[in-house]
């Protein structure tokens, strides 16, 4: 009965919002306070921010399942320590994501997912059936905080679509009893429907110079018409993949999307590469959607998914869990700006593959997990190279865990590359101008906008940012081989990679890495993850995906 509860508390989404209360007071940081809408509204939008705050929820242990778009992918490893995260088993612990081998659905990281995942729906859903009864709204600030609530759901539903292919449309009306349990399961098409049609209610949220006339801090921290435009371009490339008798529907939808957004009052651009990431980039004309972040004594307004990325050791004291692979090291063009700009080296270790020369980041030489008295002891990093996306000031208050900077969710530049895609696919001369665009910031000559040439960008583009594995199941839907080819490259690429510091006398012979010994990738039971156990037990219609 105990489980049936607390399966209550998520769909139902009873909101605890002490939890971020010392958030939510932070008019700086992009969230609404108390008297920001006149009349009633006060309570309602209050509402409207919890959902928001489901962004930035979860411990350390919790936060590094959001990262598994970079790990089950080729561009990351499961860093830190080679002695952590599953240590030189390949199909132990963390590793099992880097190497898509052994995973089942007692993962912990993917049962915090669904959670977390359908939190935020119930939320979203609260407030929907809620601002309807507040009385002195006027039909404007109605419409805009239902257009906020819809565009979270569809957010979430998303994430559900994209993780396991599947899951429960939860009905606007409260559950109780027997009624959680009894839900339908919904297959992708039905997933994409309710997506699109949420989207279609967020499009009537304000733009950014409208969201100035109702929040003191505008569209800072929250979602505006733009957001909406940016995901619905994304979901349809998606779609398009998973219905491809419609896709060319779907692909001029998505030209059309970026036109409006290019010819828009919101200015979107490109800012420079290396102000991306820091705080002077926060909220800039390049954000789409972008959720506030800030250190405070408590730790409520922090995003703790930041110490995961963080260099270990000094200046950053984070755990560097998730690392740059060796084959997105090597994929970088010549005179590529991003390299710089989304790689930090530490010492060279045994197991980093490559002689690396150290960063210096705030006049610190990076040195990582190394043990200067044992060079080949498994607490040294595996591979001792950070994501520097993800390098953020050390919290001066709360802990290690108290990272402000705020998480990227959506990027002009993702948004160009969708654009560009769809429109290769409909002939569109803006194919070429918009991959350009990104190649140009980069600091790239230009190419010629093929569909294989804007994988490749995109993937470099938005390197770390939590989307690569998505992404290589979409295209290998359209592309079958594609997937597994890429995955297979990343484990051959650190297995030379020992192999040249073993010649070189710098790794000893004895020396492993966590590395399956052939390739992993098995289709279509790796285009989802398992559904997590906990879940099935609750569900009665719930099933586990094939092949776990």
């Amino acid at each position: 009965m105990k489980r049936i509860t607390i399966y209550l508390s998520i769909l139902a989404a009873g909101l605890s919002l002490s939890s971020c209360d010392g958030f939510l007071d932070q008019p700086a940081q992009g969230q609404m306070t108390e008297g920001d809408f006149l009349g009633n509204s006060n309570s309602a939008a209050s509402l409207t921010n919890s959902i928001y705050a489901t962004y930035r929820e979860g411990s350390t242990y919790e936060t590094t399942g959001s990262w598994i778009g970079d790990l089950c992918s080729d561009n990351a490893l499961r860093g830190s320590s080679m002695s952590d995260g599953g240590g030189t088993i390949y199909n132990n612990g963390t590793n099992q994501f880097q190497n898509l081998s052994g995973l089942t659905g007692s993962s912990a990281f993917l049962n915090w997912l669904w959670l977390n995942a359908y939190t935020g729906i119930g939320r979203a859903n609260t407030a929907l059936r809620t601002i309807d009864t507040f009385e002195g709204l006027a039909p404007r600030q109605k419409e805009i905080l239902q257009g906020e609530a819809c565009f979270n759901r569809a957010w979430f539903y998303f994430v559900v679509l994209k993780l396991w292919g599947k899951g429960p449309i939860v009905p606007l009306e409260t559950l109780s009893g027997a009624e959680p349990a009894a839900l339908k399961i919904s297959d992708r098409t039905a997933l994409y429907d309710t997506i699109v049609a949420d989207l279609q209610i967020a499009l009537k949220m304000p733009d950014k110079a409208e969201s100035a006339k109702w929040y003191p801090t505008s569209w800072y921290g929250r979602a505006h018409k733009g957001s909406a435009q940016g995901l619905l371009a994304k979901v349809l490339l998606y779609r398009a993949a998973d219905d491809p008798a419609n896709a060319m529907q779907y692909y001029q939808q998505i030209v059309q999307i970026v036109k409006d957004m290019e010819s828009s009052t919101d200015g979107y651009d490109l800012i420079a590469v290396d102000n991306i990431f820091t705080k002077a980039g926060e909220y800039s004309v390049e954000s789409v959607f972008e959720i506030g972040a800030a250190s405070f004594t408590t730790s409520d307004g922090a995003y703790q998914g930041w110490q995961l990325l963080g260099t270990r050791g000094e200046p950053n004291w984070g755990w560097g869990y998730i690392a740059p692979s060796l084959n997105l090291v090597q994929s970088y063009e010549p005179g590529d700006k991003r390299k710089d700009n989304d790689i930090i080296y530490g010492k060279t270790t045994i197991y980093s593959g490559m002689v690396q020369t150290q960063s210096v980041i705030d006049g610190t030489t990076i040195i990582g997990a190394y043990s200067e008295s044992d060079p080949n002891s498994v607490s040294n990093g595996y591979p001792n190279r950070f994501c520097r996306k993800g390098y953020q000031p050390r919290p001066v208050v709360g802990g290690n865990e108290n990272y402000g900077g705020n998480i990227r969710m959506m990027r002009w530049a993702e948004v160009l590359l969708i654009g560009a895609e769809a429109a290769v696919r409909t002939g569109d001369a803006k194919a070429s101008t918009w991959y350009n665009a990104v190649r140009t910031r980069a600091g790239l000559a230009s190419k010629e906008p093929t569909l294989e040439n804007i994988w490749e960008e995109k993937r470099i583009e938005l390197s770390m940012e939590r989307d690569r594995y998505f992404d290589l199941v979409r295209i290998d839907k359209m592309q079958p081989g594609y997937f597994a080819a890429k995955v297979w490259a990343k484990i051959q690429s650190e297995q030379q990679g020992l192999e040249e510091m073993k010649a070189q006398g710098l790794a000893p012979a004895s020396t492993t890495l966590p590395l399956p010994p052939a390739s992993p990738v098995v289709v279509p039971k790796n285009y989802v993850m398992p559904v997590p156990n906990e879940q099935i037990l609750l569900m009665n219609n719930l099933k586990q995906n094939d092949g776990y």
